[in-house]
């Protein structure tokens, strides 16, 4: 079953060109793109983690983000009621 969130989310545009497929960067394959991109991510790829349940990340800060992201919605929540 999809589940489909009523909450807006924000879109982040990826700012050049995709990667290679037929000589990818080292590490994180979209740490030439990525705003939030470090060293680590230039020469480790990222695991594959599930963020929620059915919904997979391969970022080394997937975690990170998807953590601010229920904070923001439950500070919000708090706001609304």
């Amino acid at each position: 079953k999809t589940r489909i969130s009523k909450t807006k989310s924000q879109k982040i545009l990826l700012k050049g060109n995709p990667p290679s497929p037929v000589s990818p960067p080292n590490g994180c394959k979209f740490h030439t793109r990525c705003f939030m991109a470090q060293e680590i991510c230039k020469s480790c790829v990222p695991p594959l983690i599930e963020v929620e349940k059915g919904h997979f990340a391969r970022c080394h800060f997937a975690e990170i983000t998807t953590a601010a992201k229920r904070k923001k919605a439950f500070a919000q929540s708090l706001h609304k009621g």
